[in-house]
């Protein structure tokens, strides 16, 4: 043996050694081999092993043929393995799992690229016509916030409640309903007086600043109301505060009496507190006209159009974000399952390659074993044999110089010849070509679906693009 296959069966041999000398000793061949050839046996001219050679070969032989076995064993465990390990390399593994994935995928993307591609031409659709709405009136500029609508309300409840608590005072003095129905009167005038002149402020006046005649129209009669309006219906109001003494005593109506004495314009009835109450109304009602004039964009309808356009063009890039991101990640993950499976193919031929090469190396190390035999054996037929040559007389059979050798050597040099073994240990040939042939179908299919993935990818990316020029680009 070379140093080479004598490192290996000492380092890494299944199989150990076999001490040649322990064996001698069990075998008692030193006194065995004396008392024969004091005996002259075997014969000088004897051509074959006598019976205690052959009993030396027979333990030799039964060594080798457990080893045998225990190769045998150990390869066809290994065969049971490849043979697992090769039904995993198959692209119906990669179709079940990863190709209804993708194909699902792509009818995601079919279905929702296409209505969102859809819903972003109806958006720039909308966007033009809006534009198209500001140039015919000249708004070139942004339309502006609508404001605090909390600040907006909590300022005309204030107003509210002080031109209630004033006329609360101003009514309270002779009211024959008493404190209670003062209230009430109270704070319903103050309530439709502020309600009133805020709704025409909004919806009214602003029409002033319209490029269109009738727009206009509308806003400047909207402003004479307010001022001829503002100073007879609280006039109004103050002659009823007077009306309704009157009343008591002479009877009638004071709503009539009082629309009565202003259409006279009989101002000098009006007492002091009605002509603050009647002032302080005016300055009220003014005051919520104006709110809600300032309420929003200046220009009717400007606000509300530009926040109907922006709030669809925000809940549309909302949406395709959230599409997108979920479509990617979809996507991300049947790319990684792919990943995945091509990392476990490497993984399996992997295997199949370390099984490969446990299976030479247990070859070889059969192969160092049974030269390891020989040895052995030659060893003990020379330690009987020269305890028999020293006792005889005669001469010794010719065949006391030969060494052991296996008559049906499992080994030809670096060749296995015994038949059963080779079978064992050449199944891996077929069982790895098959499998680099499937392990190349299986990387072809990975390739088309990451091919498809990808596509679909680019696609959905694509759609991202286009949206976010709608994104960044405020109406």
């Amino acid at each position: 043996m070379d140093g080479e296959d004598q490192e290996r069966l000492s380092d890494r041999s299944l199989f150990g050694t076999v001490d040649a000398q322990r064996l001698a000793r069990q075998m008692d061949l030193v006194n065995v081999g004396a008392q024969r050839g004091m005996q002259e046996q075997p014969a000088s001219d004897h051509a074959g092993f006598d019976q205690v050679e052959a009993s030396i070969a027979g333990e030799i032989q039964a060594i080798r043929a457990q080893a045998r076995q225990d190769v045998l064993r150990r390869l066809r465990a290994i065969n049971e393995s490849i043979s697992k390990d090769r039904s995993r390399i198959s692209t119906s593994n990669l179709e079940a799992s990863v190709a209804p994935k993708v194909t699902a995928i792509e009818q995601r993307a079919q279905v929702d690229l296409l209505e969102l591609e859809d819903k972003r031409g109806k958006l720039e659709e909308e966007r033009a016509e809006f534009a198209k709405w500001r140039q015919r009136r000249n708004l070139l500029r942004p339309a502006r916030e609508s404001g605090n609508a909390f600040n907006f309300f909590a300022d005309l409840f204030l107003i509210a409640i002080l031109e209630g608590a004033l006329n609360l005072f101003f009514f309270t003095e002779n009211n024959s309903l008493g404190i209670l129905g003062a209230f009430f009167q109270a704070f319903l005038i103050a309530a439709a007086n502020i309600l009133l002149c805020c709704v025409v402020g909004f919806v009214a006046v602003k029409r002033v600043h319209s490029v269109f005649l009738l727009n206009k129209l509308i806003g400047a009669v909207s402003i004479l109301v307010l001022l001829v309006g503002l100073p007879i219906l609280h006039g109004v109001v103050g002659f009823y505060r007077i009306a309704r003494q009157q009343t008591e005593v002479e009877g009638g109506s004071a709503l009539w009496t009082a629309m009565a004495w202003a259409r006279a314009l009989e101002i000098e009835r009006l007492d002091e507190l009605s002509l603050i109450m009647t002032m302080v109304g005016i300055v009220a009602g003014a005051y919520a006209a104006r709110k809600g004039y300032e309420f929003g964009d200046r220009y009717p309808d400007y606000s509300k159009r530009y926040w109907d356009v922006e709030d669809r063009r925000v809940d549309f890039v909302e949406e395709m974000t959230e599409v997108t991101e979920e479509m990617l990640d979809e996507q991300g993950a049947a790319s990684a399952q792919t990943q995945n499976y091509l990392a476990e193919l490497g993984s399996l031929l992997r295997s199949l390659e370390s099984y490969t090469e446990r299976k030479r190396e247990l070859a070889a190390q059969l192969r160092v074993f049974e030269e390891h035999l020989e040895d052995v054996a030659s060893t003990c037929l020379f330690i009987y044999r020269g305890a028999n040559r020293s006792a005889r007389s005669t001469a010794a059979p010719d065949h006391f110089e030969a060494k052991f050798r296996f008559q049906d050597r499992l080994f030809d040099g670096d060749r296995l010849i015994d038949t059963e073994l080779h079978e064992a240990l050449s199944v891996n040939e077929n069982i790895a070509e098959r499998a680099a042939t499937a392990a190349g179908q299986a990387r072809e299919a990975a390739g088309l679906l990451q091919e498809r993935i990808r596509n679909v990818i680019d696609r959905t990316r694509a759609q991202l693009e286009r949206g976010r020029a709608l994104s960044d680009e405020p109406t």
